[in-house]
């Protein structure tokens, strides 16, 4: 075993493939490693500014550095520190490149065992430091040439010294199983490749023996010196297997992208950690406007939806904690009526780990039409049996109204007719106990006051009855309704406290109504209102204000807003109902009526309220004669 270990600095930003390279260095049982790991390709040339290090193992695809740029800087930043690039399957084109570049050698990860690496790593080394002492040309050389000559004999690559005029001066044991041929056969032979110093090419090579069979094989020239001459010493590695694994992997890939090529969605596949599409068929330009040789190497959110980030619910990042198939509709652009939907697949490997992701972009625009039409269909359906019920209910619930009002002032009449007798005889009796009494008693007197008032209270009560029996339909004419407003406003005298205030649209024109139906209603609901602001309901203070305006092309409005004690909501619903009130006297017929006397002329009655803050009663006329 080696005294000294082999100090090796690993930059790779995967801590995953750091530790089974960690591992795998464990394997060599036949050399002791000490290793150094750096993430970042910054870190890395820091440790080796502070520490010395035997070789160093690259990974191209780093944070803050990529592809062949991160071996130029590291070569250009240690030249004398042997390199090897670590590729994945599918960067061997670039790893070649930076072999050609200068690199020692290249791994593939997924292809690599202990004794693959340690094996790696001397040959590195070795061929590192002769190829330094080449072409430095330094005393070094020319005092180790014993030393020199070993490593040559030991190289597992071909070595051949070939002189000024091409004629084979030296090969090592490397060689002779190379071409097939001994040394003393090919020594003094012509060396018919050409030899271009400082270059790296690819030449085939027909071994001897029972089988002729040809040998790829990867030729390093240089110029160095050999027995006082300056001679050309080409370093020649059989890369046969490695270029039959390049094309068997560049024929699976044709066959790969032919396939994909052929689908009509967009199909790419992604690396998981960085979102960044490795493969991908044609559809990208059907898609989003960007050619194929575009899109590689792009992260998938900047050329679909052109983010810096990832976008909120990406199905990538959600697959990625699901471990299952994720997918996303999309409106692309937004606006633009055409819809995708986004579908991302893990791919795994034969231990479940998780390695890449299948990207499927497929065009749904024509269902997302489908179904939208459906929807507006499903919702107009509905609207309309909607409208067609609620149309129905109303006609129902003011055929039933009708019905009642008319039961009602049937009775109404009836009742009015059999209590307004009696009703008189205690009015005369009371009138002509004033009279015979001249002097009467306080009690007496105060008692005759009360039957007098009870007795106006029964009479307007007994009106109300009869008017409400006697309803019936108007005789429109040509009125100006501010005029209207304004005599009701003036018959209805307001308590102190208590204002009024008119705001009356003098640019109305005038309708077609009734007046005697209308005042009735205007004074009622003035009425009500000051009531509503006046002890024992209200306050001392308030103010009514009654506006009328112009509500919508052939409609007037009429309201009467006031601010005194409102209705409770539990009572909203049942203010225009016969018989409902709250108060201590009357029977609750007034509202009933005018929301009866208004429908009579074609308009509406409704009403806003909140308790505590006032009510507001708005009503709504045609102009002309709407009447039904």
């Amino acid at each position: 075993m080696d005294r000294n270990p082999i100090r090796i600095l690993l930059i790779e930003d995967n801590p995953d493939d750091a530790r089974l390279l960690q591992e795998f260095l464990k394997e060599a049982a036949s050399t002791r490693f000490e290793l150094a790991h750096a993430d970042r390709l910054t870190v890395g040339l820091q440790r080796l500014d502070e520490e010395v290090f035997d070789v160093l193992l690259l990974d191209l695809g780093l944070p803050d550095s990529r592809g062949l740029a991160t071996f130029n800087q590291a070569y250009a930043y240690a030249p004398g520190i042997p390199i090897i690039v670590l590729a994945g399957l599918d960067d061997d084109k670039l790893a070649v490149q930076a072999v050609q570049a200068g690199a020692q050698d290249y791994l593939v990860k997924s292809q690599l065992d202990g004794n693959l690496l340690a094996r790696a790593m001397h040959y590195a080394i070795e061929r590192q430091r002769l190829y330094l002492d080449v072409q430095r040309k330094t005393s070094a050389l020319l005092y180790s040439e014993a030393r020199f000559h070993n490593m040559i004999e030991h190289n597992a690559d071909s070595i051949v010294i070939v002189d000024r005029n091409g004629l084979i001066c030296f090969v090592n044991p490397a060689t002779e199983t190379l071409f097939g041929r001994s040394a003393q056969e090919l020594v003094g032979d012509q060396f018919h490749f050409s030899l271009k110093p400082d270059t790296t090419t690819e030449i085939e090579i027909t071994r001897n023996g029972k089988c002729r069979t040809t040998a790829i094989v990867e030729m390093r020239v240089v110029e160095t010196e050999w027995d006082d001459h300056t001679v050309y010493m080409a370093s020649l590695r059989d890369i046969t297997e490695r270029k039959q694994t390049q094309e068997a992997l560049q024929r699976s890939q044709a066959e790969w992208q032919s396939t994909f090529n052929a689908m009509s969605d967009w199909v790419s596949l992604l690396d998981v950690e960085t979102g960044q599409i490795m493969r991908s068929n044609r559809r990208s330009d059907e898609f989003v406007g960007i050619p194929l040789a575009s899109v590689i190497g792009q992260a998938c959110y900047k050329v679909v939806h052109d983010t810096e980030d990832p976008i909120p619910d990406c199905p990538l990042a959600t697959m990625l904690n699901t471990r299952r198939r994720e997918s996303i509709e999309l409106e692309m652009p937004p606006g633009s009526n055409c819809w995708i939907m986004v579908t991302v697949d893990p791919v795994t490997d034969e231990d479940g780990n998780l390695v890449s992701a299948v990207h499927i972009v497929r065009n749904i625009t024509k269902r997302k039409q489908t179904e939208k039409t459906l929807q507006e269909y499903s919702e107009r359906l509905e609207e309309m049996v909607a409208e067609r019920t609620q149309a129905l209910e109303a006609a129902q619930e003011q055929l039933v109204r009708r019905e009642k009002l008319v039961v009602l002032g049937q009775l109404a009449g009836g009742v009015a007719h059999e209590l307004r007798n009696p009703l008189g005889a205690i009015g005369n009796a009371t009138y002509y106990l004033n009279m015979a009494l001249e002097t009467p008693e306080a009690d007496v007197k105060e008692t005759l006051e009360i039957l007098e008032k009870e007795v106006e209270t029964s009479e307007a009560i007994i009106n109300s009855l009869l008017d409400f029996a006697r309803t019936s339909p108007p005789l429109l004419y040509q009125v100006d309704i501010n005029n209207l407003l304004q005599e009701a406003i003036n018959r209805i005298s307001a308590p102190a406290g208590v204002e009024v205030i008119s705001r009356l649209d003098n640019t109305l024109p005038s309708i077609q109504a009734d007046p005697n139906h209308l005042k009735p209603v205007f004074e009622n609901l003035i009425r009500n209102a000051i009531q509503a602001m006046s002890p024992p309901y209200g306050t001392t203070k308030g103010r009514l204000v009654v506006k009328s305006a112009l509500a919508e092309p052939g409609w007037v409005a009429v309201s009467f807003v006031d601010t005194g004690v409102g209705i409770p909501k539990e009572n909203l619903e049942k203010v225009f109902e016969p018989l409902f009130t709250t108060r201590a006297k009357g029977i609750g017929l007034g509202l009933a009526l005018a929301k009866s006397l208004i429908e009579g002329h074609g308009g509406t009655l409704k009403v806003e309220s909140e308790e505590g803050r006032g009510s507001a009663f708005v009503i709504t006329l045609p102009i002309k004669d709407v009447v039904p």
